[in-house]
């Protein structure tokens, strides 16, 4: 894993956000986190917890990769930074697509393009009919994207579904590109 560094994480919404403590205690990666550590999530940057901020990089030196994107647990598309970033480097959790996308619809909405729509999903068959591909779309397509991905256009969310010749790039790099791939219901996180 020292020869992934700086490891990029792509974060699939609603795919083992914890999966990112597991990394961070691996021996060698992060030296410099204090017994007990727990990843707080919702601060995406943050090493330790919103009221004690610290950019995971000062705790994690070189280790965690976040060029392109807000932050190394965002959930950026990887489209045109892959070759120069993820390359060689990537480690990604995946989920059963139908798991993943009742577990985004009942959190919020999470990728639901408000942006586009200007209003909530009507039940969950149009939110899956318009997420779906999720997964697809950020290994192949560009764009940042944070939090719930509710007020950006962002990779995940939006009118233009994953298209064949996107589901066998993304398979390419998965094979190719990748030094972890996980599934979440092969881990207990």
């Amino acid at each position: 894993l020292q020869a992934a560094r700086p490891i990029a994480l792509v974060h699939i919404p609603k795919c083992g956000s914890s999966f990112a403590n597991a990394l961070m205690h691996l021996p060698g990666l992060c030296p410099n986190l204090p017994p007990g550590f727990v990843f707080y999530n919702k601060a995406k940057k943050c090493a330790l917890d919103a009221k004690n901020c610290v950019p995971v990089e000062q705790k994690c030196p070189g280790s965690f990769s976040s060029e392109g994107r807000y932050s190394f647990i965002d959930h950026s598309g990887i489209g045109g930074m892959y070759q120069s970033v993820v390359k060689g480097h990537g480690i990604i959790m995946l989920r059963q697509p139908e798991h993943r996308l009742l577990s985004a619809y009942y959190d919020l909405q999470h990728s639901w393009p408000w942006w586009y729509y200007k209003r909530p999903a009507r039940d969950a068959l149009e939110f899956a009919q318009v997420v779906s591909g999720c997964s697809v779309r950020m290994l192949t397509r560009e764009g940042k994207s944070s939090d719930w991905g509710h007020d950006e256009p962002g990779p995940c969310g939006g009118p233009q579904p994953a298209t064949a010749a996107e589901v066998t790039l993304a398979k390419k790099r998965l094979r190719e590109g990748f030094v972890f791939v996980g599934l979440t219901d092969e881990w207990a996180l």
